[in-house]
């Protein structure tokens, strides 16, 4: 097909259809509506990537010992799936965004999503230590059942295992050489401090939610080695209370 026969071609299709040509603001206004759709999901992504900053941070590494399971399988079990799958999402879904900008089209596919990733994660970080991640998580456990029963509920299972030497609970009394404390379960434990590291012991209070390796003793007894201040949130959900006195 020759020039002239492809223009005229071309000019019939515009007179057929209709088509007339789009203004400068409308070629501005989606490009700005891509930007902001861009940067809205760089946002969200730094939240997401804070909360998974978080819960690493709360990560009780040392449990694998007392539970008789390796590093590497337990921990495994431990990773915060639901904020990677989320963060993995808002990932994407920013990286079209930004395809779509006026300029985007230029940047390979691999440049845009490790430039994504490094921005949710500084933004991640930042976020974190401003502490937002930790109030998203308090939000989510009073509000969302099924977040409460992966985290919270999972974990507090881990430190209900007397029997292997893991006890959690609420300080109810201090005294000189024992922690007297209701445990998950509702029962009441005189924990024996003997063996505990002396800085540990004066990081304790009264009411603080704590968790403790040691061994099971004589009937209400647990011989503990050390015992440390909660990490992460703690819902009393009879209250819906978020107890502070966590780390």
């Amino acid at each position: 097909m020759s020039k002239k026969d492809l223009s005229k071609s071309v000019l019939d299709k515009i007179k057929k259809d209709h088509i007339k040509p789009k203004s400068k603001w409308e070629f501005l206004l989606k490009d700005y509506v891509f930007w902001g759709l861009f940067g809205i999901c760089i946002v969200i992504g730094g939240m997401v990537a804070s909360m998974m900053i978080f819960k690493v941070h709360i990560h009780d590494w040392e449990l694998h010992k007392p539970l008789g399971e390796s590093f590497f399988n337990f921990h495994l079990r431990g990773m915060p799936y639901f904020w990677l799958l989320l963060l993995t999402g808002f990932i994407f879904v920013a990286d079209y965004n930004f395809k779509h900008t006026k300029k985007g089209y230029k940047y390979s596919l691999p440049l845009v999503v490790l430039a994504t990733i490094l921005a949710s994660i500084i933004l991640g970080f930042a976020l974190f230590g401003m502490g937002v991640a930790k109030s998203m998580d308090e939000k989510a456990l009073q509000n969302l059942p099924f977040y409460k029963e992966m985290t919270l509920d999972k974990k507090i299972d881990y430190w209900s295992q007397i029997e292997k030497g893991l006890i959690g609970g609420e300080i109810t009394n201090i005294n000189d050489d024992k922690v007297e404390i209701k445990s998950f379960k509702g029962d009441i434990w005189e924990v024996n401090t003997d063996m505990v590291p002396k800085d540990m012991l004066d990081k304790l209070e009264e009411g603080m939610i704590i968790g403790g390796f040691g061994k099971k003793g004589e009937k209400g007894v647990f011989d503990a080695e050390k015992i440390k201040p909660w990490k992460g949130n703690f819902i009393n959900m009879k209250e819906k209370d978020v107890l502070l006195r966590t780390i």
